[in-house]
């Protein structure tokens, strides 16, 4: 029996273990939905992708390890597989899973990924993890026994050493930021020189200035380094306009040094033969509040795979805040605000759990309030377009928010505002937790 199939046998008795039927119904995903997978078109595979992680989790859940790995991502394609049967394929031809295992026990991230999901879920922060894997060779779950400032020192480290860099897109970013450009070079005005015209160079892009070292590294006698190139709301940017031609060069089989199809174009600007190295990988963030995955350049989400980042009730819910005998579990608050989003507006546009991250054994009510006030009442705002009677479903129709008939000579508007000493409340708090078939103490 070869690996592949006795992952598929062992899936198969696992799952007889597991509620995956209760587990799908929860969080909306009916195998009715998932079984016919190789009928889903394309523009789908985002959203199918996204099970992945939900089925990890009951998978790790019932502790149910595959041939004795400790670590999902070497498994899970296979073993929804084997749940789903030969229809679940489609993922394995384009979505890489997270960590691969390559020959001689070395670990293998995605050349391109992209991690998504509401704002808050933990995208940025997660980049550092997933940098330091691809340049330390290390699965994820290792580098993740690393404390935070650890692994920030180490990051820091590699920043400095140019082999790593962190770039944000935005609407403004242009080709010659990313690749290369002609830029103006002005003399300063002390300078004892009768010629004060202008000169112009070609400067090197960020990307360029990587990848050109990583090629170095790739060619060398030395041993090979990884590079990473993190790009922060990469969705927030006009790719076309970025990566110009070489959106097709950062294709895993086009990448110079990958052995398949190594591909190169020559830069307009210096008509330089450019080629992206097989050892530079690009990790993207993207919030989906902000753009649906559906609306992102096609170009991009064929070469990238996408990687779901949802809110963490597990960790909030081993917080909790108690005022007046009344306790208020952080988790089953977020995740009742969340239940009710979904169904108001989706699932892209929930909160997450970096919002009451601050929040810990020594906090108050008067935290929680400030975090409501500052930070999740606007947000809402945003999402429903200062809709305040959908906000206030949101929070279970309780206090929060106060309602008063403004009236002008004949004319008359309900006037909403936020009521401060309703947030110090703990009732209100549970208030918006009841009718979700928990109580706010978390017990």
């Amino acid at each position: 029996m070869t690996n592949k199939e006795r992952y598929i046998q062992e899936a198969k008795d696992c799952i007889k273990r597991t509620d995956v039927e209760d587990f799908l119904k929860k969080n909306k995903l009916e195998k009715s939905k998932s079984i016919h997978l190789g009928k889903i078109q394309i523009d789908n595979q985002e959203y199918i992708f996204g099970i992945r992680k939900l089925l990890t989790e009951l998978i790790v859940k019932h502790d149910c390890k595959i041939s004795d790995t400790s670590n999902a991502g070497h498994w899970q394609g296979d073993f929804l597989k084997g749940l789903f049967g030969d229809d679940f394929s489609i993922l394995s031809t384009n979505k890489p899973d997270p960590i691969e295992e390559g020959q001689n026990g070395t670990y293998k991230m995605p050349l391109n990924q992209i991690l998504y999901g509401p704002p808050g879920t933990g995208k940025t922060y997660n980049t550092i993890n997933k940098a330091l894997s691809i340049i330390e060779n290390k699965p994820e779950v290792e580098i993740g026994r690393l404390t935070r400032k650890d692994l920030q020192s180490i990051f820091n480290d590699l920043k400095d050493k140019s082999q790593i860099e962190f770039i944000t897109f935005h609407q403004s970013y242009a080709y010659e930021e990313f690749i290369e450009g002609i830029k103006p070079k002005a003399k300063k005005c002390d300078e004892e020189d009768d010629n004060k015209d202008i000169s112009y160079c070609i400067k090197d892009g960020v990307f360029k200035r990587l990848a050109d070292k990583a090629r170095k590294n790739l060619e060398s006698d030395e041993d090979t380094r990884n590079f990473a190139l993190i790009i922060d709301e990469i969705n927030r940017g006009n790719i076309s306009k970025i990566f110009g031609e070489l959106i097709t060069l950062i294709e895993d089989s086009k990448r110079v040094g990958s052995g398949k199809e190594d591909t190169t174009a020559i830069l307009p600007y210096s008509g330089e033969e450019f080629g992206v190295p097989s050892n530079l990988y690009i990790i993207g963030t993207m919030n989906t509040a902000d753009r649906s995955i559906a609306h992102i350049d096609t170009a991009l989400r064929r070469r990238f795979g996408f990687v779901e980042m949802m809110p963490n009730y597990e960790e909030l819910k081993k917080r909790s805040i108690t005022k007046d005998e009344k306790t208020i579990n952080i988790g089953k608050l977020l995740e009742a605000m969340n239940d009710r989003i979904e169904v108001l507006y989706d699932r892209e546009h929930t909160i997450g759990h970096a919002y009451f991250m601050d929040l810990d054994d020594s906090s108050i009510i008067d935290d929680l309030a400030h975090i409501f006030k500052n930070k999740i009442i606007p947000l809402l705002a945003e999402y429903f377009y200062s809709d305040w009677s959908k906000i206030n479903l949101v929070f279970n129709d309780n206090k929060f928010i106060s309602r008063v008939e403004k009236k002008v000579g004949n004319i008359s508007k309900k006037i909403y505002s936020i009521d401060e000493e309703q947030l110090k409340d703990p009732q209100e708090y549970t208030n918006i937790i009841s009718n979700t078939g928990d109580d706010g103490d978390g017990e």
